[in-house]
């Protein structure tokens, strides 16, 4: 006990350690999702961000575009957010879809956790105003998917990071799928530059057994994704030669003093 209070990172990789044996033990899957290259998913990928802060608990750039490109796919997509900070990701699909939906806890369930005034304030900030985008404040865990259900072109999950919580919003995220063209996407499968295991044993858990076949990690990104379709994939690794360059330009504007 003394070794993990004094060195928390013993347990950390203990969980990791657990978490790997469990998913290569019942799904046979030593190696994380299957990778598909960006440009065989997105083969125009040409995308801008914006809004975005650099500030924590965001999406990365890379992220946020892949859920805009993925978005583009269908002609007036219908995107369902589960998890929602200050609203980046959000705000950037909504400028290429027709309805988009967040469900995120309500400013009261964040002052009941001990979040203070000064935090929820944030929460929303570029998307509160947006006439395109609906806000449920709700725990996904308690909330009533059925209205919701069969409607979306693309869901992305990226609430409560615990093993529950991303069981339980991978099974509605799944209900909340229009049709054999919708997809999900996950955050944080890739985590500090590693595969999360625990975020994997979660998605593997909460998808129907049907599905699992199509699951992939989207190179260069943090995101797991369910795609009705077969691609060329390979392993993940950490140490591999660039496959693909990226054009990056940077600008921003003050907002406040």
């Amino acid at each position: 006990m003394k070794i993990i209070i004094d060195r928390p990172k013993v347990l950390m990789d203990l969980q990791f350690y657990e978490n790997r044996k469990y998913v290569s033990k019942k799904y046979n899957m030593k190696d994380g999702l299957p990778v598909i290259e960006l440009l065989d998913i997105l083969p125009e990928f040409n995308e801008e961000v914006s809004p975005y802060a650099y500030l924590e608990g965001a999406s990365s750039p890379i992220d946020i575009a892949i859920l805009n490109a993925l978005a583009r796919r269908f002609p007036s997509c219908h995107y369902f957010e589960i998890g929602t900070w200050r609203g980046e990701s959000i705000a950037n699909v909504s400028k290429v879809s027709e309805r988009c939906v967040s469900l995120s806890f309500s400013d009261d369930e964040l002052r009941r956790i001990g979040y203070p005034d000064s935090v929820i304030g944030i929460h929303r900030h570029y998307s509160r105003d947006l006439p395109n985008v609906e806000h449920i404040g709700h725990d996904s865990h308690s909330f009533d998917f059925s209205e919701h259900e069969k409607q979306f072109d693309l869901v992305f999950v990226d609430g409560d990071h615990s093993y529950e919580g991303v069981v339980a919003d991978t099974r509605s995220a799944f209900d909340l799928l229009r049709n054999d063209d919708s997809i999900i996407v996950w955050h944080d499968y890739i985590y500090n530059r590693k595969r999360n295991w625990q975020i994997l044993s979660s998605i593997l858990d909460g998808s129907p057994t049907e599905c699992r076949d199509r699951l992939y990690h989207i190179s260069n990104s943090n995101c797991a994704i369910f795609v009705n379709k077969s691609f060329k994939t390979s392993k993940f690794s950490t140490n591999s030669l660039p496959r693909l360059d990226f054009t990056v330009k940077i600008s921003c504007k003050r907002t406040s003093d």
